[in-house]
């Protein structure tokens, strides 16, 4: 049973997509891939992206990886990786802006 979730950026030029095969895939407007992601360890359940900085993603794993990731997608320098206890989880990810990202995994 294949399930995917999928987000377009803030900007509309980048679209950002995740599955059960644990993988994160950017493409740009162009169709062209902009970088692939392989770190989680269980099913992608949510992908947000930053209001306020350009190429920032925020990845949340399932139950099994229980993982917030965010990055640049271009460069792929993360920014946070945290393993949550909870199945719902509340982290200021965010902590220049002091924004809240919420991910239900």
């Amino acid at each position: 049973d294949n399930k995917y979730v999928a987000e377009m950026s803030k900007d509309d030029q980048h679209l950002a997509s995740g599955g059960n095969d644990n993988k994160v895939f950017v493409w740009n407007t162009a169709g062209q891939s902009i970088n692939k992601f392989c770190d989680h360890k269980a099913a992608i359940k949510a992908l947000a992206w930053s209001p306020h900085f350009h190429g920032l993603l925020a990845t949340g794993g399932g139950t099994a990886d229980r993982m917030i990731k965010m990055r640049n997608i271009f460069t792929g320098e993360k920014y946070v990786n945290k393993t949550l206890d909870h199945k719902y989880a509340i982290y200021n990810s965010v902590r220049k802006t002091g924004k809240v990202i919420v991910f239900h995994a």
